[in-house]
């Protein structure tokens, strides 16, 4: 098998990882250009030549790499998006590889603070959303059989949904209390510590992925209105005791 990853930031360096060790991967990103092990650094007409293409890139990037890989892919490639939104994800895969090759917009549930090496991996989800393109088999063996993960198949509506609740309103809250400059005190309890967690995961998570997350969810503005809507309900309950 010969892998390529497009993109490599904190996401597609776990891949390199993940991905088995004995095989060349190809890396295709402008800031990257040194070889490395078994990472070899190149272009996307390269990347087009392996037989799984990971697209590691921010969604705002999506729609112009796909567009460049679609002009020179092969019709047997599988190419793969792990991006955490999926309707949108979904949609632009099928505008420039439907009839092309073979592709599966999915979404590892992990990262790199929870995987800090390889084998932190085995058990932890990822979705799977297939729209009918065939022998995508080979793709499912890696997920599956050589990193361990449990694939959930869902549709992308029904990933976004779920994913507004647990993506877009935790980032929304951590992003929010991390604004408010919370100080340091000499008391504390144990709500209060993991409260501040959520703060500490908003300082983990790139902007990019935050931007996604908010910006590019359809069900995610939604979301945040609701909290702020209840969150001033409660603020007036309060006010009326």
């Amino acid at each position: 098998m010969k892998f390529a990853i497009i993109g490599f930031g904190d996401f597609g360096k776990l891949l390199a990882k993940l991905l088995p060790q004995n095989e060349t991967i190809l890396v295709v990103d402008p800031h990257k250009k040194t070889d490395t092990g078994q990472l070899h650094y190149g272009v996307i007409e390269e990347a087009a030549r392996a037989d799984i293409v990971f697209l590691a890139v921010p969604f705002s990037s999506m729609a112009i790499v796909c567009q460049q890989l679609a002009a020179y892919v092969k019709s047997a490639t599988i190419v793969v998006d792990v991006c955490s939104i999926k309707i949108r994800s979904t949609e632009l895969l099928s505008q420039y590889f439907s009839g092309i090759c073979q592709f599966v917009s999915t979404h590892p549930l992990f990262g790199p603070n929870s995987v800090p090496v390889a084998q932190d991996a085995v058990g932890k989800q990822l979705v799977w959303c297939s729209q009918n393109t065939p022998n995508t088999q080979p793709l499912r063996d890696v997920f599956e059989r050589h990193m361990g993960l449990h694939i959930i198949e869902m549709s992308a509506e029904q990933h976004d949904k779920e994913m507004a609740w647990i993506h877009a309103l935790t980032f929304f809250v951590g992003r929010t209390l991390g604004e408010m400059n919370i100080p340091s005190f000499q008391l504390s309890t144990g709500y209060f510590e993991e409260m501040l967690d959520l703060v500490q995961l908003d300082n983990l998570q790139s902007n990019d992925l935050f931007a996604t997350v908010e910006k590019y969810n359809p069900y995610a503005s939604a979301m945040r209105e609701l909290f702020i809507e209840q969150a001033n309900a409660v603020h007036q309950k309060i006010e009326q005791l």
